[in-house]
């Protein structure tokens, strides 16, 4: 599904494009996240140049010379730190909106380009160390829950909390299993 979502976004023609795959995410490992290697190895398959790009240690304003942004997981709380230090959410905004880019983001980038991490703060606030504004970049209004499989089974009481958070906040709750996509409307 990945790879016919990819195809038509960039006409299917993928020779000469070009894919940045943000690895920021992940503040311990970067590049070294395991997830890397087969990451970059799918989109060259696909016929993409694929660069690492760490939002840490350039300017995100580069990612706007690629057809293709992929965002690995890795912490959501400092992916969107650093989205915001680096004032990226009009790149983002600007990148969602052009007919022939294409934005990729899974588990914890997935939710920073949400609506907010509100969702992740009630079931991991420990991982948080760096924000007290939770609000996502808003690219799409569903509130997602990555790895819902492996949620169930750590949150025992994970129906509970998602009713009571889809209540307060008079939300829906869009749960990913892994291997799942979801392809929304951007804003």
């Amino acid at each position: 599904m990945l790879i016919k979502e990819v195809q038509k976004t960039l006409d299917h023609t993928l020779s000469g494009h070009r894919a940045a795959l943000v690895v920021t995410a992940d503040p311990d490992y970067k590049e070294q996240n395991w997830h890397v290697k087969p990451c970059q190895q799918i989109l060259q398959n696909l016929g993409l140049t694929v660069d690492l790009f760490d939002l840490d240690q350039t300017d995100v304003k580069n990612l706007l010379n690629y057809d293709v942004v992929e965002c690995i997981g890795g912490n959501p709380y400092y992916f969107l730190h650093r989205l915001n230090q680096s004032m990226a959410k009009p790149i983002f905004q600007q990148l969602a909106q052009a007919p022939d880019k294409l934005i990729m983001a899974w588990s914890a980038s997935a939710l920073a380009l949400g609506p907010s991490l509100r969702l992740i703060d009630r079931l991991t606030p420990e991982m948080n160390k760096w924000l007290t504004d939770l609000t996502g970049l808003h690219l799409f209004d569903d509130d997602l829950l990555p790895h819902f499989d492996q949620c169930q089974k750590r949150f025992k009481n994970l129906d509970t909390i998602l009713k009571q958070f889809e209540s307060d906040l008079h939300t829906n709750v869009r749960p990913l299993q892994d291997g799942e996509g979801y392809w929304p409307n951007l804003r």
